[in-house]
């Protein structure tokens, strides 16, 4: 994936930053939130997840203590409009 967007504003997302990401060329357009604090988030936009448009090629799920919730309702939202998503623990 070239485009990604971060689900989840939280600790999680905060302490991992972007690097990892643009490391790999990959680009962080967007973190979503379900309910965001703010504009930006790390330098990112930050935006609610059910607003989000289709400017990435995956979600990835930023999560540890809430990653299966989340993985469904991604998969619900994104998948049906041929958006992966992708979980970073097992």
């Amino acid at each position: 994936f070239e485009r990604v967007a971060l689900y989840g504003g939280g600790r999680h997302t905060r302490e991992m930053g972007v690097a990892p990401f643009t490391r790999l060329g990959i680009r962080v357009m967007c973190i979503l939130d379900d309910a965001p604090r703010g504009e930006k988030l790390l330098g990112v936009p930050l935006v609610q997840t059910a607003k989000a448009g289709k400017d990435f090629d995956a979600v990835v799920i930023s999560s540890d203590a809430h990653q299966d919730a989340m993985t469904d309702l991604a998969r619900a939202v994104f998948e049906p409009r041929g958006v992966a998503v992708v979980r970073i623990y097992g």
